[in-house]
């Protein structure tokens, strides 16, 4: 016999060939199939090249696995009228496939789990595992069964689990692994934090708040409260709000509302859990005065104050708490367990809502203060200042402005000391200017907490660049730039009147120092400045020269053109 490929592992819905020869005069061929009990001759209905020298079988199926021959019709006269080929077995398999996957659970500790996958086919063996590591039949009996059976599950029991089968089918012996199966473990159900009796005093509200776990549960559960009050469950209104949550809130205690007959229950996946025999009492103390509201300037101290009385003379003590955390003694706050907190250096970040718990040592229940709230109102700052040196030619705007923070800013600006009327913004401007506007400009910036003062803007107007005259103060003198405007060089005489410090520098018209033309201790008397346009990589433009000494400053104004 003749084929190729391993006859042995066929796939469903796949072909094959096998081929006879033989030696000899050969009359015909019947190819044939075994039974268990012997061969039977193929059908030409079922099987067309039943009787030919290769047998073709298309879309084979599971049940056509069986040993296969071909009996060579030879010559009867030779006496070999019927000799068979060598049988060949032909397996063919099914894919194999999972068809039952273990199924997620819940269920309570000592309890029993079972999980179970299914498959048909050929399977040599099982293998559970939980969380990805195999579980040992010295662990679990089960282990390596189709059906995984946990007995007296514990909390520790939760996990993922899978089964890994060995199987084989037309591919081989290969592994199949099981969809995961989540297994929860809850245990019972109990309260983590448990309400107590509280001391109210008439009019004011109390709130109960409970935590109940449920270990082991999936992660969107969450176990159902319901409050109650005697024989009755306590239902939403504007007294009880919550009555079905881990919080309950009493609204305006009355009278009627104290007592010790509260009680709840919280509805867990495994059992229940309940607190009974707490209620509410008549509270033994007050506050008589309340902390008040506080707006200090930035830096400044504050203080916030509490009293509170007990009605049998105990001594009382203090908690200070900041938007709902407690506060302790440290560089920004003093007296955090006494009557009055101060606050050191009060700043913006310090702002927030402050209250005091008020206790007496016979009482675990506390009173609390009303809230007084802290703003902080900050300083006049500005952000970003004046330019120093503004040129301006008859006819142009003049545009002053000044960035800055704080709160409730007020603004007045001066010209040359003097206040100028109506002009209270941020900015200040004229839309043409003469030369009765050069000046010194500054703005002042206040509010209730202080005060700033913006740098002096030195504004100069000029018709042209030629009209340039000297300068002169308490004996000091800056001469006019000659010539004026400069494409290369120009001299600028300047006069000192006593020995001292002089700095003359150059100033672009954004305000940037572009050189420094002078920068020394001079004795008294006359001088002269070269300013050399090319040396200096100056481009066409206005500049400032500035002269400084002893106080006194002068400016002059140089056209460059390139």
């Amino acid at each position: 016999l003749h084929y190729e490929g391993d006859l042995t592992y066929i796939c469903k819905d796949e072909s094959i060939t096998i081929s006879a020869t033989g030696d000899g005069t050969i009359f015909g061929y019947q190819w044939q199939k075994s039974t268990g009990t012997g061969f039977i001759d193929l059908s030409i209905d079922e099987y067309p090249s039943a009787n030919t020298q290769t047998l073709v079988m298309t879309n084979m199926s599971p049940d056509e696995s069986a040993d296969y021959r071909c009996m060579i019709l030879g010559s009867t006269t030779c006496g070999t009228p019927l000799v068979p080929t060598p049988s060949t077995a032909v397996k063919v398999w099914d894919f194999f496939a999972i068809e039952e996957h273990p199924a997620s659970q819940v269920v309570c500790a000592g309890e029993e789990v079972t999980l179970k996958v299914f498959a048909e086919g050929t399977i040599y063996g099982f293998q559970w595992l939980r969380n990805g590591v195999e579980i040992s039949t010295d662990e679990n009996f089960y282990a390596d069964k189709r059906v995984l059976i946990i007995p007296n599950v514990e909390y520790d029991n939760s996990g993922i689990y899978q089964c890994r089968l060995t199987v084989e089918d037309c591919a081989g012996k290969k592994i199949v692994t099981s969809n995961p199966a989540a297994v929860y473990v809850a245990t019972p159900t109990q309260f983590a934090r448990k309400p107590t009796t509280q001391a109210a005093m008439l009019g004011n509200s109390v709130n109960w708040v409970v935590r109940a776990h449920v270990n082991g549960a999936p992660p969107e559960f969450e176990p159902k409260v319901q409050w109650f009050r005697g024989p009755d469950p306590l239902l939403e209104s504007p007294k009880f709000n919550g009555t079905q949550s881990n919080s309950l809130i009493i609204a305006n205690i009355q009278d009627s509302d104290y007592g010790d007959d509260y009680w709840v229950v919280v509805y867990g996946l495994c059992g229940n859990d309940t607190v009974r025999n707490f209620g509410l009492t008549k509270s033994e103390f007050s506050i008589t005065s309340q902390p008040m509201n506080a707006s200090p300037c930035q830096n400044e101290f504050v203080s916030f104050s509490v009293s509170a009385k007990s009605s049998i003379g105990e001594p009382i003590s203090y908690r200070w708490y900041k938007d709902g955390v407690a506060l302790l003694d440290n560089a920004d706050y003093v007296g955090s367990h006494s009557s009055t907190l101060i606050i050191n250096n009060s700043r913006a970040e310090l702002n927030g809502e402050y209250y005091c718990e008020v206790k007496v040592p016979s009482s675990m229940y506390g009173l609390f203060s009303n809230v007084a709230v802290l703003d902080v109102t900050d300083k006049p700052a500005i952000t970003k200042d004046l330019e120093l040196i503004v040129n301006l030619m008859v006819g142009e705007k003049l545009m002053l402005e000044v960035e800055t923070t704080g709160t409730d800013l007020i603004y007045q600006w001066y010209f040359n000391t003097e206040a100028i009327p109506m002009a209270n913004s941020a900015s200040y401007s004229i839309d043409e200017v003469d030369e009765s506007n050069a000046g010194d400009y500054y703005v002042l910036v206040t509010n209730a907490c202080g005060e700033e003062t913006s740098e002096i803007a030195i504004v100069s107007v000029s018709t042209s660049t030629s009209d340039v005259t000297d300068q002169m103060k308490d004996g000091y003198k800056l001469g006019a730039a000659i010539p004026n405007p400069v494409n290369s060089t120009s001299e600028i005489s300047y006069e000192v009147s006593a020995d001292g410090f002089v700095e003359i520098v150059l100033i672009n018209q954004l305000g940037v120092e572009v050189a420094k033309l002078v920068n020394t201790r001079l004795a008294g008397g006359e001088y002269q400045l070269n300013i050399d346009a090319n040396a200096l990589h100056l481009t066409s433009g206005i500049y400032s020269v500035v002269m400084r000494a002893n106080g006194v400053q002068l400016i002059q104004r140089l056209a460059v053109v390139k």
